[in-house]
């Protein structure tokens, strides 16, 4: 509906099958620690069947904002 995902649960898979969990905050946003480089298949729980891809891109920067990201819904 084109509103943030908010307090939603979520998982970041590598290709190797590593998971990186997280939670959104009120705002929808998503801060994760310790993510390397790379392409990752994204779900969240409250549509787990829609899975859709994420990349963290190589930097030198501590943080980086990868802008909104859209969780696609099948309906």
């Amino acid at each position: 509906d084109g509103n943030p995902a908010t307090l939603q649960a979520g998982a970041l898979t590598s290709a190797t099958g590593e998971a990186t969990e997280f939670i959104s905050n009120r705002e929808g946003l998503v801060y994760l620690h310790g993510v390397k480089p790379g392409t990752y298949q994204t779900t969240v729980a409250s549509h787990p069947e829609n899975i859709f891809t994420v990349t963290i891109p190589v930097s030198k920067e501590k943080v980086l904002n990868l802008g909104s990201i859209r969780v696609p819904i099948n309906e």
